[in-house]
């Protein structure tokens, strides 16, 4: 599967750092979170 380019910035680009962590840190067998829809 291709990736694709999107350019975010500002608030857009810090919000998606976001949800990508919490989607990582969610596939942890002890994670804190337990965010399973990020």
């Amino acid at each position: 599967m291709a990736g694709e380019r999107v350019d975010l910035t500002g608030a857009r680009e810090t919000l998606l750092m976001t949800l990508y962590g919490k989607a990582l840190e969610s596939r942890l067998p002890n994670s804190l979170l337990q965010d399973r829809f990020a």
